[in-house]
């Protein structure tokens, strides 16, 4: 069901070319309306990501068994081959932004993930994004795919950077904690315990937090280590594998060349030439 009757509306449809389809971020449709009262849209099974930026009064949106009100400055982030349903409370007028392109799936479910949450509070850089969306497809400019495509990924970007600053400060107290004692043999079980946590709470909470698992969180963070030793200090592998945490060289060596597809000794042999 899609009726949108509108005081005022702009609406720019984009035909994006097939490099833009296999490399970019593209949009599909983008404007602005200005609802009457009886605006509603229903819809499911379209390809197609969806940006709701609320410039005025209030909407609500069903969405993936939630019911929530869209308010002055804060976005919306839909999978529109889900059903969704919106439609105005009282005055609403918003931008809205249909895309797709290259890795959209993945990176749209992944902010939702981190955040657990579709809505999301926003500064203005989001709406000067928007607004330059809406202005290259007004011009319709042939050459401005690659700048579409910027102003979209700088969208998801700062969505992505709005999470990390409004992670839990506990949580930049778990990650400090353990960038301190990744010698020691840690465990979900040892850390959730050291900050009061129950095992299965710190486990999904970490990963909110963090983007990755606590397994995830201390390879990366011990190979980080690692190429630090390799690459300022001069001391054997064991000695190398056994200050980053590693059970013994062995497995060191092998987690090294699965990640970064070298060996550690060549690893410093390219890096210090």
């Amino acid at each position: 069901m899609l009726n949108e009757k509108c005081h005022h509306y702009e609406r720019y449809e984009n035909t994006p070319s097939d490099i833009a389809e296999k490399i970019f971020f593209y949009p599909q449709w983008v404007g602005r309306f200005d609802c009457k009262d009886d605006f509603r849209i229903e819809r499911c099974g379209f390809k197609s990501f969806l940006l709701l930026y609320t410039l005025r009064g209030c909407g609500r949106l069903n969405y993936r068994g939630e019911s929530v009100f869209l308010r002055k400055g804060s976005v919306a982030l839909v999978n529109c081959l889900d059903e969704h349903i919106y439609f105005p409370c009282g005055e609403w007028e918003f931008m809205f932004l249909h895309f797709d392109g290259a890795n959209a799936f993945d990176f749209c479910e992944h902010i939702c993930s981190l955040f657990s949450s579709f809505v999301f509070s926003v500064d203005g850089a989001v709406l000067q994004k928007l607004d330059k969306t809406v202005s290259f497809c007004r011009e319709k400019n042939a050459h401005t795919e690659a700048e579409l495509s910027k102003c979209i990924s700088d969208i998801l970007y700062l969505l992505l950077s709005m999470i990390q600053k409004n992670r839990s400060r506990r949580f930049d107290e778990v990650c400090e904690y353990i960038e301190k004692n990744l010698s020691l043999d840690l465990s979900a079980e040892s850390v959730a315990e050291h900050f009061g946590f129950s095992r299965s709470y710190f486990s999904t909470a970490f990963k909110k937090a963090t983007g990755a698992t606590l397994y995830e969180y201390l390879l990366a963070s011990r190979l980080n280590r690692a190429k630090k030793l390799l690459t300022e200090q001069n001391m054997p592998i064991s000695q190398v594998s056994d200050l980053a945490g590693f059970k013994d060289a062995t497995t060191f060596i092998r987690a090294f060349r699965r990640k970064e597809g070298i060996t550690p000794l060549k690893y410093k042999k390219t890096v210090l030439g």
